[in-house]
């Protein structure tokens, strides 16, 4: 299991960008923990040093329902996670 560093923002040592992950938009994700965990796992699988994460939420409308209950709408919050999996370089 290789340690895959979680950075807010970009590092000042030099790096490589090797990928750009996305997890979501997932309307039921109440958290963006689990969201982060799978990056991380992406990413070390990858052999990333560490993983650079944003975190975004896009509102989305929605209508439902059926004969029965009749018909419904509004908004969602969708919640995802992006990463860019990076890799240091040597000096």
């Amino acid at each position: 299991e290789s340690e895959v560093e979680v950075l807010m923002e970009k590092p000042e040592r030099p790096h490589q960008v090797i990928a750009r992950i996305q997890i979501g938009p997932d309307a039921f994700v109440s958290d963006y923990q689990g969201q982060t965990n799978e990056l991380i796992k992406l990413a070390a699988a990858l052999g990333a040093d560490a993983v650079i994460v944003f975190y975004d939420t896009a509102v989305s409308g929605y209508v439902g329902g059926n004969a029965t209950t009749g018909v419904y709408g509004g908004t969602a919050d969708s919640k995802f996670t992006i990463g860019q999996a990076i890799v240091y370089e040597s000096e």
